[in-house]
């Protein structure tokens, strides 16, 4: 967000249901409610969690470039463990195109609208509705479970262990997460971000280096229905800010 900016209001957008392929839902009409009141709040991250059934438009497969499809793939199976996924995971994805997820009004009454061309999975494995999400810099996946599950015990335990067994989290990151979770009505919702080992910094020639592995830039939201997780999609290496900026965005 520009810094320049001194007040941003968040206008979340909903949208009309898919049309087909998509998995019954998981979310009482309690957790949607508090999902777009946090939302418009803390801001549109955690409104990823209601795109999956409630995209504009569905794009098969065959009409996606093959360069996004590869991209996408290559960074779900980063992040989602392979026993979630489908055995042709580039087949079954779709595109949601062009989708207003949020706009910024600033404070001369400038209206900036923010659409993104996400790529989808809907999937079932085991009774687990299994719902990703990727956009130009982020991978997001939604389980809806086969039965409510117990949350309320031990909130930072709970989304440890499903952190656990949905994605390829390594083993030695869990020992320095140190979670502090939030309750607001049904939902449980909390975000780490580690300390990298390298610092970001500009070199001489207009490259950063990020020093970030996607499990180190991590949100969490859940209420024992569902389990939804949203992760930067970076690596520790050098980048180009001006590039990435625009890279991406509208992609098919």
């Amino acid at each position: 967000m520009n810094p320049l900016f001194v007040l941003t209001v968040y206008c979340i957008i909903l949208f009309p249901a898919l049309a087909h392929g998509q998995t019954t839902s998981a979310l009482t009409p309690e957790s949607k409610a508090e999902i777009l009141t946090l939302a418009n709040t803390r801001g549109p991250t955690l409104k990823e969690i209601l795109l999956p059934e409630e995209a504009v438009q569905r794009i098969e497969s065959a009409s996606l470039p093959q360069s996004v499809k590869t991209k996408s793939a290559e960074w779900i199976r980063k992040v989602v463990r392979a026993k979630w996924l489908p055995e042709d995971l580039e087949a079954d994805m779709f595109g949601a195109n062009d989708v207003k997820m949020w706009e910024t009004r600033e404070p001369d009454g400038t209206v900036s609208e923010h659409k993104y061309d996400y790529v989808l999975l809907d999937h079932n494995v085991e009774g687990h509705g299994i719902h990703v999400i990727e956009s130009p810099s982020n991978v997001s996946i939604r389980v809806d479970f086969p039965k409510p599950r117990e949350v309320s015990e031990d909130p930072s335990f709970f989304i440890k262990s499903r952190l656990a067994e949905f994605t390829n989290m390594p083993y030695y990151a869990f020992k320095k997460m140190d979670l502090e979770v939030v309750q607001d009505g049904p939902l449980y919702s909390a975000s780490w971000r580690d300390t990298p080992t390298t610092a970001t910094e500009a070199s001489t020639n207009g490259m950063w280096w990020n020093g970030f592995h996607w499990w180190q830039r991590l949100t969490v939201c859940t209420d024992g229905r569902f389990f939804f997780l949203k992760v930067a999609e970076s690596e520790p290496g050098w980048f180009n800010p001006q590039a990435q900026a625009s890279v991406g965005i509208d992609r098919f």
